[in-house]
């Protein structure tokens, strides 16, 4: 098994955590690297008929990087207007040659919206949304609890809560499926999903051990079976920091579904993504782990960082940063998300997927992902220290 040099991953994570949404241009045709969430104050989100113009920052997009204070929400539920909200944050309406999409662009970054379609594209990854994209007209609106817990910590995650997760020290690694559950299967190939994820975890573990120091354990080592409960007890257990299960995909009624899905626990109030979106859960029906869990913030940006990784390293289609209630995520006490890897039954995707080499690269991909985040998460903290210092000081 070969891996890649050291400097290759640290490259690849500082590349994505150096940029800002008001870095220096992208070049012409680049492709463009995620946002890293690191910026000064905005303003609140403006709703869909802002009485006044939103505030602006407009210089100084070379300022040191500061952790936003939480940012003070407007007591309502209204819409929130992309376009005054977006010029607030330094992005500007551009002309998009797509039909019934809308494009805002700042000097390193670009947000899509399409009309009538429950998701964004933000620096060409797909956010998936509860409610479709509403545009009246001209005015671009998406739903507000949207924007909360699904924009805003992309944006700027400080201003969604105060509290930051401790830096990647220790990870859980969590192969799906095992012993009497094999998961999905391609019997053409004889893959069976259970193996596969044990093969990526391994993988997965070695790369962050050997190249970065940081601690690995995995919810399981062999072909044995775990409840879905004991696995995310594991997170509060062993004190873990980020929560990664691994899984392949398949769906037998269209077996032209291909690419990589990262999903997050569905936030409260929200719709999951598979979901008709006709309906939102009541507060009733949602557990007490699932209202005790206050870690969105942070699933967000992981999730976004593990999608983006792994459609750029793997080229494969991006099918979204989405919602689910899966049992796995409801009970752990860390940034915690799921990541499926590809379809087993489409035959081009798991020929690829049948490959050593290429699981290889899903690791990478992984590791990558991983540690993107932990780099964003080690500056959020030096800026707050540097904040809290200056406070002292005073």
């Amino acid at each position: 098994m070969h891996f890649p040099r050291p400097a290759f991953f640290r490259a690849a994570a500082l590349a994505v955590a150096a940029h800002c949404l008001c870095a220096v241009p992208a070049d012409a045709g680049a492709p463009m690297t995620p946002p890293t969430i690191f910026e000064t104050p905005k303003p609140a989100a403006s709703t869909a008929a802002p009485k006044t113009p939103p505030q602006t920052s407009a210089k100084k997009t070379d300022a040191k990087p500061a952790v936003a204070a939480p940012a003070a929400k407007p007591a309502t539920s209204a819409p929130v207007n992309l376009d005054t909200t977006l010029k607030s944050w330094g992005f500007t309406r551009v002309a998009s040659a797509k039909k019934d999409t809308a494009s805002w662009r700042n000097r390193s970054a670009v947000f899509e919206a399409v009309r009538d379609k429950s998701y964004l594209n933000i620096v060409g990854v797909r956010i998936s949304l509860s409610a479709p994209v509403s545009e009246r007209n001209g005015v671009w609106t998406i739903p507000r609890s949207d924007y909360d817990a699904s924009l805003l910590p992309i944006l700027s995650p400080t201003a969604s809560t105060s509290t930051l997760p401790r830096r990647v020290r220790h990870v859980l690694l969590d192969p799906g499926h095992g012993g009497k559950e094999p998961g999905t299967q391609n019997d053409t190939l004889k893959l069976v999903e259970k193996n596969l994820t044990l093969d990526v975890a391994k993988r997965v573990k070695a790369i962050l051990e050997k190249q970065y120091g940081i601690r690995v354990t995995l919810t399981r080592t062999n072909d044995t079976g775990l409840a879905l409960a004991d696995r995310s007890a594991l997170t509060k257990k062993w004190n873990t920091d980020v929560f990664v299960s691994i899984h392949f995909n398949a769906l037998q009624s269209a077996p032209t579904a291909a690419g990589i899905e990262t999903y997050i626990l569905t936030p409260r109030g929200q719709t999951s993504t598979n979901n008709s979106g006709t309906r939102v859960a009541k507060t009733s029906e949602l557990t007490a782990r699932e209202l005790g869990h206050s870690s969105n913030t942070w699933n967000v940006l992981l999730g976004y960082h593990l999608q983006n990784s792994l459609v750029q390293k793997l080229k494969a289609n991006d099918r979204g940063l989405r919602r689910a209630r899966f049992g796995v995520l409801k009970g752990t006490t860390c940034p915690s998300v799921l990541v499926e890897c590809g379809y087993l039954s489409n035959a081009n995707e798991a020929q690829k997927i049948s490959s050593p080499a290429h699981r290889q690269k899903i690791a990478e991909a992984i590791t990558e992902g991983i540690v993107a985040y932990n780099t964003v998460m080690e500056k959020l903290s030096a800026a707050s220290k540097k904040t809290t210092t200056r406070t002292a000081a005073k």
